[in-house]
């Protein structure tokens, strides 16, 4: 007949059979590691998954190493991060969604609205454009012509966009120059003209020699109009192709049957001297032809003054003599 054991006399032979399993390392250990900074006073970090055997058994999958421990091996890392298991996993996955919720900001919509390309645009909060908001439209004549001092005029719209709105300006432009007759309900009265360059039209430009006294003739230049209402564009450079620098320049308009431009051109009439492209190698001139009646030619030069320190040079005088001139272009009007 088997004996029977008290319960609690049972639960103490459990207790001793464990009691003798536990391995004497388990007391704490006081580890110095010499070739780092870290000094540990509580229980040496080892593996839950098992300990090397007192008795001489074969170590265990998991192997307790310190950082300094030259014995450490790429095997000893594998170890150490398997024995950290899912806390490290869910360290680098926390620290990347924090990452992303940080860098990664939504941009909202229609935050703005701005100038693009002619029209008013919504804009997002990351600058790129959306949906039209205001379409600027083009530039272009407003109204049906009408007559004006004695021509042809019609109102001009400017449109444009600044800041983020659309802009607008309505200025008269001339349609037609008329001749002595006038102008009336928005057409000339008599004679409609035609206008042409007959002589240097642009891009053919003219020559200079750079030859005679001062400078010479020494600018090159071309000319171009409108056909109906004889606007001028006349362009001007100089014959070795440098820059032109700060003095005044005009156009000078005379008869084509008058001398050529030179030194003394100041009496013939100045019909521009606001050229722009000063500093370049270009001036451009623009300017409305104005005709005398049964006037039907006219010519066109482009000079330069003298300034202090040029030869010729008077203070006194308020005409200067022409330091540089050119030939003549021709401009025609005919009547249809």
């Amino acid at each position: 007949m088997t004996p029977r054991v008290h319960p609690r006399a049972r639960a103490g032979l459990l207790i001793a059979s464990l009691t003798a399993c536990v391995p004497v390392s388990l007391m704490p250990i006081d580890t110095d590691f010499t070739s780092g900074s870290m000094n540990t006073s509580g229980p040496a970090s080892t593996s839950s998954a098992g300990s090397t055997s007192s008795t001489g058994s074969a170590p265990t999958t998991s192997t307790t190493s310190s950082p300094g421990d030259p014995s450490s091996s790429s095997g000893t890392s594998e170890s150490v991060e398997s024995s950290e298991g899912e806390g490290t996993a869910l360290t680098s996955s926390s620290t990347t969604g924090l990452t992303a919720m940080t860098t990664d900001v939504a941009c909202v919509p229609e935050s703005y609205q701005q100038c693009d390309n002619g029209d008013v645009r919504w804009f997002d909060s990351c600058d790129v454009p959306g949906a039209i908001v205001e379409e600027c439209g083009t530039s272009g004549p407003l109204g049906a012509p009408y007559c004006q001092d004695g021509d042809v005029f019609s109102d001009q719209e400017n449109v444009g966009c600044q800041a983020a709105a659309c802009t607008s300006d309505i200025e008269p432009k001339i349609l037609e120059n008329c001749d002595e007759d006038g102008c009336s309900e928005g057409a000339c009265v008599g004679c409609t003209y035609t206008h042409a360059v007959t002589s240097f039209e642009c891009p053919a430009f003219s020559e200079a020699d750079g030859l005679g006294s001062g400078g010479g003739n020494f600018f090159e230049v071309c000319g171009a109009t409108n056909l109906q209402t004889g606007f001028m564009t006349i362009r001007a450079r100089k014959s070795d192709q440098s820059a032109f620098g700060e003095r005044p320049y005009q156009v000078r308009v005379s008869n084509f049957a008058d001398e050529p431009c030179g030194p003394d051109a100041n009496f013939f009439v100045i019909s521009d001297d606001a050229p722009t492209g000063i500093g370049t190698d270009e001036l451009v001139f623009t300017f409305q032809s104005n005709w005398l009646p049964e006037q039907t030619e006219k010519a066109y030069c482009v000079t330069a003054s003298t300034t202090p320190g040029d030869p010729g040079f008077d203070a006194a005088d308020p005409l200067q003599t022409s330091w540089w001139w050119s030939d003549k272009l021709v401009l025609t009007r005919t009547c249809l």
